[in-house]
Formats: structure tokens, sequence, C-alpha cells
């Protein structure tokens, strides 16, 4: 009855064509975690914190590179922590074409 479940894939691929860019932003650096389409491993790069001429140089490179191997379009979606920090990163990204969503969080203290 539960044999389908043997043969499901650990991890999900999507067929996008779709660069996923994850933003931890802090004041000394912004930590970027990316899910490129056709690669089944996420990657982790830093830039310095405040650095928006690199975060975009770096999408960008990742972007160019992901089109190439895959000999398509690849568009890029980024999602940022709600924050001080993420204000002026966000406000970076979206003079690009590229969605950009920020989540809300909330710290809950005992």
């Amino acid at each position: 009855m539960l044999d389908h479940l043997a043969t499901t894939p650990a991890t999900v691929q999507s067929e996008s064509n779709t660069l996923f860019a994850s933003l931890e932003l802090s004041k000394s650096h912004w930590l970027v975690t990316v899910s490129a389409p056709g690669s089944p491993k996420f990657s982790k790069y830093s830039v310095a914190g405040g650095d928006a001429a690199a975060l975009l140089a770096l999408l960008e490179r990742l972007q160019m590179a992901a089109a190439q191997r895959l000999g398509a379009p690849v568009a890029i979606t980024v999602i940022a922590e709600a924050g001080s920090t993420a204000s002026g990163c966000t406000g970076c990204l979206s003079a690009t074409a590229w969605p950009v969503a920020v989540s809300w969080s909330m710290k809950l203290t005992t």
C-alpha cells in the first residue's frame, strides 16, 4: 500500500528555470543561499554587509552561469527576512526585474 513512497526521490527537482536565493542579512555580512536550476545542492556565498553592488554582481553571475549550463534564460527569485538591514537590500533588488519576497518574523521571548 505504501510501495510508491520507496521510489519517491528524496529531493524535489523543479523543472522551472528559476534560480532561488535566500538572504540572511546582518550589518557585517550577507549570507546568500542559492538553489540553481539543474543542481541538486544548495550553494552558500557571503558578501560584505551593505554591499548591494556585490550582491547584485553575485546574483547576475550565478544567473548567467545557470543560463549557460541550461541553454535557456534563467529567472531569479529572492527572499529576505524583514528588518532594518533588509530595507536597504530589498531597495536595491527592487530596481531589478527579479521578484523579491520579504518574510516577516517575530522573536519570541520567554
